[in-house]
């Protein structure tokens, strides 16, 4: 009986150990593939997003560029000063339309414009007229920008030409100076943030992943 009893305690204890020894190795192997697969995610995750900034941040550089030069160029330059002379000049403004005219063709952007100081006026690349006021709350934000000490500044395009778009796009401004720092106006172009779309979704699709952009707040 005893015997019985004692062998009756090993197959126990036996199938004990073997249980506890299954579940053991199944926790290992859970907590080892957790481990391989955050490493992966992590890995996607930090390679996506900095190809994902890298295109960015090429598209806008290129952009940023094109509108420091347009701000340096000595055509524009004098022409700003002299414009209010000239505001009854038709032939005088259509040299503006047409030095404005070589940024806009040939690339993506949506128009390009500048805006004057002194009388302003707003000029874009189709030879639109527009006029902005100080009283008018959506012109606000030019006027400080006018009257910053700022270079240049990005923001979502707060008007539009007729050849803009209903899509989401951004102004790259920098502000036209003469040679003794005097602020003439600001100078600029809107790019769609859509052309920057198709790299982007290319990206989440190669790593299989969606990718979304927030600001500070979480919108």
């Amino acid at each position: 009986m005893d015997n019985r009893l004692k062998s009756s305690r090993q197959v126990i204890l036996i199938c004990l150990v073997i249980i506890v020894a299954f579940l053991a190795s199944a926790i290992m192997f859970t907590i080892s593939s957790f481990k391989n697969t955050s490493a992966y995610v992590e890995q996607a995750t930090d390679m996506t997003a900095m190809n994902a900034i890298t295109d960015i941040d090429a598209g806008m550089v290129a952009s940023v560029y094109t509108a420091k030069a347009m701000a340096g160029n000595s055509f524009v330059i004098d022409w700003a000063e002299k414009e209010y002379a000239h505001t009854n000049d038709p032939e005088y403004i259509k040299k503006l339309y047409s030095y404005l005219r070589t940024y806009h063709e040939g690339n993506n952007y949506n128009f390009v414009f500048y805006a004057s100081k002194e009388t302003e006026n707003i000029y874009y690349q189709d030879g639109i007229n527009l006029k902005m006021s100080k009283q008018n709350s959506e012109d606000k934000w030019l006027y400080q920008f006018m009257d910053s000490k700022l270079q240049y500044q990005f923001t979502l395009n707060p008007f539009k030409s007729k050849n803009d778009t209903n899509k989401v796009s951004m102004l790259i401004i920098y502000r036209l100076t003469n040679p003794d720092g005097r602020t003439l106006g600001a100078i600029g172009i809107s790019i769609n943030l859509a052309v920057m779309e198709n790299s982007i979704m290319e990206l989440g699709n190669e790593y299989n992943v969606g990718i979304a952009f927030t600001d500070l707040d979480g919108n």
